[in-house]
């Protein structure tokens, strides 16, 4: 990440009132940087339940607020309001799929025609302000990523589709590499929605591989 652009806004999801006039945004953020972090499935109950000495004191120092997340509780339709500053009735994002009934079948949300409000990008390109979309996942590329001046996600290098600057080397999309690849530095830090806290993981993949070698010994 040495050779990343020059970033006025955005690691993620960012969310600005961009109200101000094109000569005068570009006065105020100038000199300005403003990094916003989203955490899937980030739910208070994981941060009190574990060990972050970072965060508690980012919290201590900064601004901390525990507010409800929309229903559903999937993370297109809180990514897409955060990334909107409008909820699912204005937006139409109403989950992570929906049913074409042109193709008279289920899809995924990819689709950014499907966005009806215009993204914290689309606001910022329209003031002249440079933002950048860091993700994960592509489908929050494919879905906010046409106006964002630099894009960067795991699935997208073999695809060569990453809008950057110099030389991109990620791990891949579900490895902890990639996250901390993909960060690093937050001022705001949010979730899409909350989760359960959990203190037992069980591999139903190898327990079904189990199942079926104990049934054939």
């Amino acid at each position: 990440m040495k050779n990343s652009p020059p970033l006025t806004a955005l690691i993620g999801i960012s969310i600005l009132a961009l109200t101000t006039t094109h000569g005068h945004a570009q006065k105020i953020f100038a000199e300005q940087r403003v990094i916003i972090i989203m955490m899937d499935g980030f739910a208070e109950k994981y941060y009190r339940a574990a060990a972050m000495p970072f965060l508690n004191q980012m919290e201590k120092d900064g601004i901390y607020k525990l507010v409800p997340s929309l229903m559903p509780a999937v993370t297109n339709v809180n990514n897409m309001a955060i990334a909107t500053g409008t909820t699912p009735d204005q937006n139409g994002i109403t989950g992570n799929v929906f049913y074409n009934e042109e193709k008279q079948q289920e899809e995924y949300v990819e689709d950014p025609s499907l966005l009806l409000k215009p993204s914290l990008f689309e606001q910022a390109h329209a003031l002249g302000i440079k933002s950048a979309l860091l993700s994960v996942k592509q489908k929050t590329i494919d879905v906010l990523g046409k106006y964002a001046d630099f894009t960067l996600c795991p699935e997208c290098v073999a695809a060569h589709e990453n809008k950057w600057n110099g030389p991109v080397a990620l791990a891949d999309v579900y490895t902890r590499e990639v996250n901390y690849q993909l960060m690093d530095a937050a001022i705001l830090i949010t979730a899409d929605h909350g989760m359960n806290h959990k203190s037992r993981a069980w591999d139903l993949q190898q327990a079904c591989t189990d199942q079926h070698t104990r049934s054939k010994s």
